[in-house]
């Protein structure tokens, strides 16, 4: 790992070029030890990156170093005890523009898909793209599909996509080339003073599918 400063109020630490999970719960162990040093403000874990702001009037450039440099050698095996977050996701009809191009992709059909990306938890990397959008863990190799060619121009709220071997969720409008193989009726944004957003990265996802008439229910109750 290298530690390089990017403004005088914050620096990077990177983890190579290459990602995994076991480099990623790595930057995720330093990310919770910095938060709980009062000088530290936020930060911010990406692939394999891990971008800290701090207070400068708080903490010099040589404080900083002193107190990151142990962890950059320090090895942790522990998993990150993220929230458990259950999404229900419709794959049917509608909510379901490009499920049929997975199962044809990998020449398997439409329940199969349902069930292997249902049936794994996914655990969040990293937010971004849109505000709240969660870039998850792999899919099963089965069901990595391709980009669309033509991306659509707008893409529904709620809409569940899988893109090589990532799937996401797309919490607001916005134009996008996933293929879309769900809905879920669950804001991603309830923007509440103390969270913005419902997942935070080292959080896990678990799909499970539900009906369209449960779909209703759901968005209803949601929008109350």
């Amino acid at each position: 790992m290298e530690l390089t400063f990017v403004s005088e109020e914050s620096f990077r630490i990177n983890y190579g070029k290459e990602f995994s999970l076991e480099k990623y719960h790595q930057l995720l162990y330093i990310r919770d030890q910095l938060l709980n040093i009062d000088a530290i403000t936020e930060a911010v874990v990406g692939y394999t990156t891990l971008t800290v702001y701090f207070n400068p009037f708080r903490l010099t450039y040589n404080e900083v170093r002193k107190v990151v440099v142990p962890y950059l050698t320090q090895q942790t095996g522990n998993q990150p005890n993220g929230n458990v977050i259950k999404i229900p996701v419709c794959y049917e009809g509608e909510f379901a523009p490009d499920i049929q191009v997975v199962a044809d992709y990998h020449a398997i059909d439409t329940n199969e898909v349902i069930r292997l990306h249902s049936e794994r938890n996914y655990q969040v990397l990293f937010l971004g793209f849109a505000p709240g959008f969660p870039f998850l863990s792999e899919v099963d190799s089965k069901i990595a599909t391709p980009r669309k060619n033509n991306p659509r121009r707008e893409v529904h709220r709620g809409s569940v996509g899988i893109a090589g071997k990532q799937t996401g969720i797309y919490p607001s409008p916005s134009p996008g080339g996933w293929q879309i193989i769900g809905r879920t009726p669950v804001h991603l944004l309830p923007m509440k003073e103390n969270q913005p957003t419902l997942v935070q990265p080292g959080d896990f996802i678990q799909f499970y599918p539900i009906s369209q008439q449960e779909f209703f229910n759901l968005h209803e109750f949601e929008h109350k």
